[in-house]
């Protein structure tokens, strides 16, 4: 369902898929320089998050993955989706040994079936949803850690610590601290067993110990090569909570309104009766109360939050899906009772579980999202944009101008070259052609050429018209 999921799209998506894409692209030359922007022969004012040569906007590991992908099988969308596909299924898997340890393995079926027929999570796959496979690789690097937590909570097998830890860091290492989440529903289970001096726990502190050994290095890194940027950085994801960036806004019940997006139709009134039925046939009452903790902290927090997305408060997908799917479980195994014939019980299942899947799939949705390209415009600007770049065969010493909007992005992602949206003014073509560099003109029949261009034989004046799809 994924693979199919990432194959919807045959271009990379605005807003973010582009830039995760283009730098992912560029780390395959250097995996611990993350540029954007792979040189900067233009002399002009570069802007840290959408022009600039460094790119620190995001935490490393999802882009690793990518790059990983790329240089393992080539350049292409599905492999910049390929991370994610193999995420969402290892997804899938420790959905249903969740729900099998806190339940039976009914619900960690059920589990796993809720995940892999996620619409929310198959339009993070294919880049249409923010921010996409940096939100994957968070969800899923966080729901591997409360894995984690309930494998050791339930074995006392010391390994999980380390895999706890390892998750954790890993999750921070993708976008950042919430990453430490499993860490609250630990020192719930703590305080649970009245153990309030965590200091004592060596086993809490190792995990710990852990996770900073893995997200701790880069921000050294980066703070040793590039320490203004990577300041201005963090200064600016630290004001997300306290200002409303890029439009992202919304009012307090914003997340609230999000549960359908993220859950499916119908979830928000599914929830609560899930964690109902999961409070009642739950082995082990700390753990649903150490889901019970988590999840009313991530929703406190992002609801204070100025800044809103609607995949912040996806963090906790894991135990929400555990729960809906024990209400499930708990429904059918009503209905089904009923059934004296096995056959015959079987068959129903099947057919309200094929059902459930369609259902939640949402194949409306999928054709006018990603087919309908009839009466979609972002998949028609998209493909003719994505048609065009594909096209241009050019130089490397090439570099093209006067692509509209952030498109110059994909430009760089699909031709190789240098791209601006810009055209050069006559001291920057001076200085261009004293490197050595030619220009390329994108988009020329829409413009007046100076003369300092139309007199240059080596002006490539390129077909084709870049739309705007923003």
């Amino acid at each position: 369902m994924f693979s199919f999921g990432a194959r919807l799209d045959f271009f990379i998506n605005v807003w973010d898929e582009r830039f995760h894409a283009l730098v992912a692209k560029n780390m395959m030359n250097h995996f611990f320089v993350p540029t954007l922007y792979d040189q900067t022969p233009l002399d002009m004012v570069y802007e840290p998050w959408e022009r600039f040569h460094i790119w620190l906007q995001k935490q490393p590991l999802f882009l690793w993955q990518i790059a990983a992908g790329f240089k393992l099988f080539g350049v292409s969308e599905y492999t910049l989706r390929l991370p994610s596909i193999i995420l969402g299924v290892i997804l899938c898997i420790i959905g249903y040994r969740t729900g099998y340890l806190l339940v039976n393995k009914n619900v960690g079926f059920m589990t796993s079936v809720l995940i892999i027929s996620s619409f929310y999570l198959l339009e993070l796959i294919v880049g249409r949803q923010e921010l996409d496979h940096n939100d994957v690789s968070f969800i899923t690097y966080i729901s591997l850690s409360i894995w984690a937590l309930v494998e050791y909570y339930q074995s006392n097998n010391k390994k999980w610590i380390y895999l706890i830890g390892t998750f954790s860091g890993f999750a921070i290492l993708c976008k950042w601290l919430v990453g430490f989440l499993v860490y609250l529903g630990w020192i719930i289970l703590e305080f649970q067993r009245k153990r309030y001096n965590l200091l004592l726990n060596k086993n809490f502190i190792v995990a710990i110990l852990v996770s900073l050994a893995i997200f701790i290095p880069w921000q050294i890194y980066t703070f040793y090569n590039y320490y203004e940027l990577a300041l201005a950085t963090y200064k600016e994801n630290a004001s997300h909570f306290t200002h409303i960036l890029h439009g992202h806004h919304g009012t307090p019940f914003y997340h609230f309104d999000k549960i359908t997006t993220i859950y499916g139709a119908y979830s928000l009134f599914l929830i609560v009766p899930g964690f109902f039925f999961l409070y009642k046939r739950i082995n082990s009452k700390p753990i649903f109360w150490a889901f019970i903790g988590m999840i009313a902290a991530v929703y406190l927090f992002f609801t204070l939050a100025a800044t809103k997305m609607p995949s912040f408060t996806a963090v906790v997908f894991l135990p929400v899906m555990i729960a809906i799917a024990t209400l499930i479980h708990e429904v059918l195994d009503k209905l089904l009772s009923i059934i004296q014939n096995s056959k015959l019980k079987h068959g129903v299942y099947a057919f309200i579980l094929f059902g459930i899947v369609i259902f939640r799939m949402d194949f409306g949705q999928i054709y006018s999202n990603h087919i309908d390209f009839a009466n979609n415009n972002h998949i028609r600007i998209c493909t003719n944009n994505a048609q065009i770049f594909r096209s241009i065969r050019l130089p490397e010493n090439y570099i093209v101008f006067n692509i509209p909007g952030r498109h110059f992005v994909e430009g760089m992602f699909y031709t190789g070259l240098i791209c601006y949206g810009n055209i050069p003014t006559e001291a920057q073509y001076n200085d261009l052609k004293s490197k050595g560099k030619n220009i390329a003109i994108l988009n020329a029949k829409q413009i007046a050429i100076p003369a300092y261009l139309s007199n240059d034989i080596l002006t490539v004046y390129l077909e084709g018209k870049i739309e705007i799809s923003e």
